[in-house]
């Protein structure tokens, strides 16, 4: 049974994850005006960022097997931090 502490780094980390997920269709009116694309290339947009998204958890779940949630997920979250920098 897993601690309290990874526990709560676990729901943060999922909590984020959702947040990005869910970032994307709230600032799209702001992506659509800012840029002058239509609904068709927003769509594009939305597609390629979730299928990237998909493309992602395969690989990761199967390092998170073979090496543990307790070894993939602070790494997992360094190198998410590194991305986005």
């Amino acid at each position: 049974m897993p601690d309290g502490g990874f526990l709560l780094l676990l729901s943060l980390m999922y909590l984020i994850c959702f947040a990005d997920r869910i970032t994307i269709s709230v600032v799209a009116p702001v992506i659509q005006r800012e840029f002058g694309f239509d609904k068709l290339t927003m769509g594009f947009i939305f597609s390629a960022f979730v299928f990237a998204y998909a493309l992602g958890q395969i690989p990761g779940g199967w390092v998170g097997d073979q090496l543990g949630p307790r070894r993939v997920l602070p790494e997992s979250s360094q190198s998410g931090r590194c991305l986005r920098r």
